[in-house]
């Protein structure tokens, strides 16, 4: 499913690919394959931003964020992902437990969109 989703997706057939990507998801959080799982879920980002569909792509994209401790610390970020920052880079006031941040508006590279998030917020959003 996902080398389907990925050629759908790269030809620009959105529906299909995101049909794909969304079973390839489902099998690999149900495997327990984090690596797989988490360059699945960009592509999902990516399809569901391009199909209109803000809320589902961040919704993703939390998700690939939140595997990201889970990955191997020598396991490289997918191309056009952000960096993530050290544990003791986090911004002032910050909480050392996860926290979902307000989302200020989406942004883009050539490899696709990405969302920016602000976790320094503190307000509690719904």
């Amino acid at each position: 499913c996902l080398l389907a989703g990925e050629e759908l997706l790269a030809a620009g057939d959105l529906r299909h690919a995101h049909t794909h990507l969304l079973a390839a998801a489902h099998t690999y959080r149900r495997e327990g394959w984090p690596e797989l799982l988490l360059h699945t879920l960009l592509l999902l980002a990516e399809s569901a931003q391009r199909l209109g569909l803000p809320t589902e792509a961040a919704l993703h994209t939390l998700e690939a964020s939140s595997l990201q401790p889970c990955l191997p610390s020598s396991a490289a970020p997918a191309p056009g992902s952000p960096p993530s920052l050290p544990p003791d880079a986090a911004p002032q006031g910050s909480s050392t437990s996860p926290a979902v941040g307000t989302v200020l508006g989406t942004g883009g590279t050539a490899s696709g969109p990405a969302l920016i998030l602000n976790s320094a917020g503190g307000g509690g959003g719904g």
